[in-house]
């Protein structure tokens, strides 16, 4: 069943629209190009579904990508993401098939365009709110977990002791700048305490999803995809996985997830199952590190500031909340 597909009014010109649509046609031999408005707009990026009418008719999902603050078209982005979904395209063919990203179709690097297959799923992060989340959730988790492991093993691995000097330096803006709640303060000095145990302990580095939310997990058929991969950077694999998990907590955070929320024992217990199935190796205090590290800077970027509204206050209690539970985690490691 085709999942209904949400519209947004796009920042492109008619004109922009019509040169798009031009130069996919002309990559397609001529084929006719439907551009639907876009399923998503950010201030660097817009994402259409297409139709291409070739001899069996083509879905795509259309990529512009976008200097931020600007209607130029961000080249550099395009390449990059291009190339980083052939790379990983390329890596997983020979491993398990059904652990997918999209497939490549083409690149228009001047019009800031990319395209690749459309996958007609749902996303991890709609398919929690739903009442199946109880019957279904675990092995939706351990799909996700064992895509994730194996996209790490696909990368450039490489084992070597943690360095900490990046997020140490972070730490050091929070302890300049820190936000007035109790949570915020407890978490930093946590973090000092903590850093010095780990840097004699080892971590498996590779490349990293970089956007790791479940958002950007898809299930369509037998098979689990992975979505808007960005390769930009390598690190410990844990950067990912502290992502993931930081973004499902604070979505559980909100009432829609209550359901889910009263399952996450269970799914991440699923998660995990997955992973090591498939992955590598994983320091859970270094995870713990991390997630408490990436939490009070997003904390600190989102809520930094004299205003106070409804929203930034309860945004401000999720954010305690997270903090919290992670520096139980911490002490009692």
């Amino acid at each position: 069943m085709k999942q209904a597909i949400q519209r947004y009014r796009t920042n492109l010109s008619g004109g922009a629209i019509e040169k798009v649509q031009k130069a996919l046609s002309d990559h397609f031999s001529g084929a006719l190009v439907q551009l639907d408005n876009p399923i998503s707009v950010r201030d660097n990026s817009e994402i259409f579904h297409a139709v291409i009418g070739t001899a069996v008719p083509l879905e795509a999902a259309v990529k512009y990508c976008r200097v931020p603050r600007t209607s130029s078209p961000d080249v550099s982005a395009a390449k990059e993401q291009f190339f980083a979904l052939k790379r990983v395209a390329c890596a997983l063919e020979n491993r398990n098939v059904r652990y997918r990203v999209p497939t490549p179709l083409c690149l228009l690097p001047d019009l800031g365009i990319l395209a690749m297959s459309w996958i007609d799923g749902e996303a991890l992060s709609k398919k929690i709110i739903r009442p199946a989340v109880v019957f279904e959730g675990p092995g939706w988790f351990e799909e996700i977990g064992a895509w994730l492991g194996n996209f790490h093993c696909a990368g450039p691995r490489r084992r070597g002791l943690i360095n900490l000097d990046e997020r140490l330096t972070v730490l050091e803006d929070l302890y300049a700048s820190p936000l007035t709640d109790r949570s915020f303060t407890k978490g930093i000095h946590i973090l000092q305490e903590a850093a010095s145990s780990l840097m004699q302990i080892e971590a498996e580095t590779s490349w990293l999803h970089g956007d790791c939310k479940p958002d950007n997990f898809m299930f369509f058929g037998c098979n689990t995809y992975g979505i808007d991969i960005s390769l930009n950077h390598e690190n410990p694999v844990e950067y990912d996985l502290a992502q993931f998990w930081n973004n499902l907590d604070l979505l559980l955070g909100t009432p829609i997830y209550m359901l889910a929320r009263s399952m996450r024992p269970r799914l991440e217990e699923a998660f995990w199952r997955g992973y090591r199935c498939t992955g590598p190796t994983v320091s859970q205090p270094y995870l713990n590190w991390l997630r408490l590290n990436f939490s009070l800077s997003f904390w600190h970027n989102m809520l930094n500031g004299p205003k106070q509204t409804p929203r930034s206050w309860m945004l401000n209690r999720t954010f305690a909340k997270l903090a919290d539970s992670l520096c139980r985690k911490i002490t009692q490691n």
